[in-house]
């Protein structure tokens, strides 16, 4: 009988042991297929471990992500809540809900996220930052400004934080820190686009029309098909008296408009 309760007990070891080993290889393959951008293929592993793993706060985040990335927001946003419930501190999922509830105009529960998360870790730039986005959205510029300068603060080196300070800089009509602080962005990401327009818009407004139009060309050679690239353009050019110039560029607009009707500024691709 010894013998026979020995052989069980190794048999239940080694069972446990599979199972374990294989938690772990289906977590790695989902991260590994997050890291590449697969995420369909993260969700059928996020989906494999939760069967292994079902009170894993971790997990649902996970899955979160790529169901967000899948277009499945309702599905994110209760794994994200699921997480939370099972680890109350899960201040990553406070945030990626945060994101999405404001990405859908859900601004009292954007607001209600990003407060938790700053509550939870006072030293995350991005809690800041992403208040300071909620503030933007609701045209409360002057108080995105405390956010922003604590983002910066806490990494210096974030080059969202620096292009919506520069737009916070904008709106109060503080040209120069604006244009420093946007070409900081530039700096830390070339591929922040919009932010040359910005500082063409910005030399318009200040009547530095030669250096608005270099902006707006390096604006419309990298986004060459932008309906309000060439609204600026034509503006600094009739502002320099080219009309030549500003006619080219209403023609080009009316041809780019006759493609897209029903044209937003949002179809653009302008960060708000």
């Amino acid at each position: 009988m010894k013998t026979k309760g020995l052989f069980l007990l190794l048999f239940l070891c080694t069972l446990f042991s599979a199972v374990g080993q294989n938690k772990g290889e289906v977590w790695q393959r989902g991260i590994a297929n997050l890291e590449k951008k697969e995420y369909a293929a993260a969700l059928d592993d996020f989906n494999a471990y939760l069967k292994l793993d079902p009170t894993s706060a971790n997990g649902y985040f996970y899955r979160g992500l790529a169901q967000a990335e899948e277009g499945m927001i309702d599905n994110a946003m209760l794994d994200y809540a699921k997480a939370i419930a099972l680890n109350p501190n899960h201040w990553q999922a406070y945030q990626r809900r945060g994101e999405l509830h404001l990405s859908f105009e859900q601004f009292d529960d954007a607001g209600k996220d990003f407060e938790k998360l700053i509550l939870l870790d006072p030293a995350n730039a991005e809690g800041y930052l992403m208040r300071a986005l909620l503030h933007h959205a609701l045209g409360l510029h002057h108080e995105s400004l405390p956010d922003l300068q604590k983002a910066l603060q806490l990494n210096p080196r974030n080059a969202e934080a620096y292009y919506h300070r520069g737009l916070t800089f904008k709106a109060q009509n503080k040209y120069p820190e604006a244009v420093a602080d946007l070409q900081q962005a530039l700096v830390l990401d070339p591929e922040k686009v919009w932010a040359h327009y910005e500082v063409g818009d910005i030399y318009w407004q200040w009547e530095k029309y030669k250096e608005a139009l270099a902006s707006a060309n390096t604006f419309l050679t990298l986004l060459p098909d932008s309906k309000n690239g060439y609204r600026l353009r034509r503006k600094i050019k009739l502002a320099l008296g080219d009309k030549k110039g500003a006619e080219k560029d209403k023609a080009i607009l009316l041809e780019l408009m006759e493609e897209s009707e029903g044209w937003s500024s949002q179809e653009d691709g302008k960060t708000p």
